[in-house]
């Protein structure tokens, strides 16, 4: 696997995840049929005020491992900001994205899946494609298989305050979760979506994942992380 990846790509990704794992989630949650536009616009508008919450107990966390080498220094950090009499979250999340221009794309980012989500779907996979000239002078601090692991955190911690909008007692539908993390791991890995050249060849869903992710290794990190991560969320440890 890669040793460290596009940073700005990789915040895209996660940032799309997140977004990915809130929203089938509602719909889960609400136990809504995607076809349902409509009724899915008015579930949404009603967690509206919470988004930006939930957004940001996901991904600073998240985005603070991709930027920083030393989680101890960005805790630091993050402990003098809550000191500030005037801080909110748009100067934690500066902190954690570091360099303004990561910053702002965070930013746009987060603007575009908001909006996707508040029409009652989720930002097309288009919007990630890794081209030249969206390619960052800057790296992760992590390398591919933390960046994979973070991902899989950030599907169902996501999905994971979704249903927690609705009642403690949902219960996480697998076929949603194995959709969501083949969609974005393949954006990760690929940088472009490529299920499509895939799916009608593969016989199941280990297929497909070997497919999209070239190597077994990817396939047993990636499974690895549900694991552990369905683990902490069940134990309250993540």
């Amino acid at each position: 696997m890669n040793d460290k990846q596009d940073l700005i790509y990789t915040q895209k990704t996660l940032i799309h995840a997140f977004f990915d794992g809130f929203t089938n989630g509602i719909i889960d949650a609400n136990k809504l049929n995607h076809n349902e536009q409509q009724t899915q616009i008015k579930a949404f508008l009603n967690v509206y005020d919470k988004i930006s919450e939930h957004y940001a107990v996901v991904m600073l966390p998240i985005l603070g491992i991709i930027h920083h080498d030393s989680l101890e220094q960005l805790q630091h950090q993050l402990d003098a900001v809550s000191r500030q009499a005037d801080a909110d979250v748009t100067h934690y999340f500066k902190v954690v994205c570091e360099k303004q221009g990561t910053y702002e794309a965070m930013v746009n980012d987060y603007k575009a899946n908001f909006e996707a989500l508040l029409k009652g779907t989720t930002l097309s996979t288009q919007h990630c494609v890794l081209s030249n000239k969206d390619k960052s002078a800057f790296y992760t601090m992590t390398n591919e298989e933390q960046n994979l692991r973070l991902l899989v955190r950030t599907v169902l911690r996501a999905y994971n305050c979704a249903l927690q909008t609705k009642s403690s007692l949902q219960q996480f539908n697998q076929a949603t979760i194995i959709r969501i993390v083949l969609d974005n791991a393949d954006l990760m890995v690929n940088g472009k979506p490529t299920i499509a050249q895939f799916i009608d060849e593969c016989t199941d869903i280990h297929e497909l994942y070997i497919a999209l992710l070239h190597t077994t290794e990817r396939y047993n990190v990636v499974q690895e992380e549900l694991q552990l991560e369905m683990e902490r969320l069940i134990t309250g440890s993540n």
